[in-house]
């Protein structure tokens, strides 16, 4: 019974900031220090919508830090992996919740005179795969597998939003993560 009482005592402990995710970016590519800014600001607005608040950092955690299952890590790269298709513009892990890597080069090859744009688009595209925590795509929006002229256009616009369904998946997703924080936590 003890044990029962702690747990909820955590996790309503937790859940206070439970919509609230730490993301580090480690830059390795020409990524100019206003259009990553900028970039991080869009990921942030588009995923305000899911109660979704990023507190972001430059570079890496240090190996102290116990925010870990609230921890998100982006690299940002020049380059192309090999085995990447050449539609790929980045990769998350979604099923291990943590790691996701953008693809820069190609990025900035969307919307030249914009590139801040495109890439706050991909970084809330792919934080949405680590936060509802599969590996899936809507038909629409922000989470649509490709992004077409006309969804371009509404980037451009600020209309391209996330869908309700994701909205939701997002919410459980962000359950599943809190609920793994209370049973590592014992």
């Amino acid at each position: 019974m003890r044990i029962i009482f702690l747990a909820l005592i955590a996790f309503s402990t937790l859940s206070l900031d439970a919509q609230t995710i730490t993301v580090y970016v480690k830059d390795r590519a020409p990524v100019g220090p206003v259009d990553l800014s900028r970039g991080m600001a869009k990921a942030a607005e588009l995923l305000c919508p899911a109660g979704v608040q990023i507190r972001w950092h430059r570079g890496e955690p240090s190996s102290q830090n116990r925010d870990f299952g609230r921890l998100i890590l982006v690299w940002i790269v020049s380059g192309v992996p090999d085995g990447k298709r050449p539609e790929t513009l980045a990769f998350a892990q979604a099923y291990e919740g943590v790691h996701l890597t953008i693809l820069y080069d190609r990025v900035s090859q969307i919307m030249p005179e914009l590139p801040q744009i495109v890439l706050g688009y991909v970084l809330a595209h792919e934080i949405t795969h680590l936060l509802e925590g599969i590996s899936r795509h809507s038909d629409t929006g922000v989470m649509k597998a490709g992004w077409n002229r006309t969804d371009i256009f509404a980037m451009r616009r600020g209309r391209l939003v996330l869908s309700s369904e994701d909205l939701d998946l997002i919410h459980r997703g962000m359950e599943r993560r809190q609920l793994a924080l209370v049973a590592s936590a014992h």
